[in-house]
């Protein structure tokens, strides 16, 4: 079933780089497929694109975006 999903909300918690240089807040749009084998097993996959710039620096050309990929896979009770 492929589903498109709500806006995603992302806070920065922490970061090996200087914290100052990054936004606290990320938002980004997801869209993903999942199939249920059987009854109880499901495999998925999804994708979220992030949609606003995270990086602080004026002075840096372009932007920085999150973008992620996932695969699960799960067994429900």
């Amino acid at each position: 079933m492929l589903k498109p999903d709500t806006p995603l909300a992302g806070f920065l918690l922490s970061t090996n780089a200087n914290k100052e240089d990054f936004k606290n807040l990320d938002i980004a749009i997801g869209i993903g497929a999942s199939y249920n084998i059987g009854s109880s097993l499901f495999v998925g996959i999804r994708y979220n694109k992030g949609i606003v710039n995270i990086h602080n620096d004026p002075n840096l050309n372009g932007s920085s975006q999150n973008n992620v990929f996932q695969v699960s896979a799960g067994y429900a009770f």
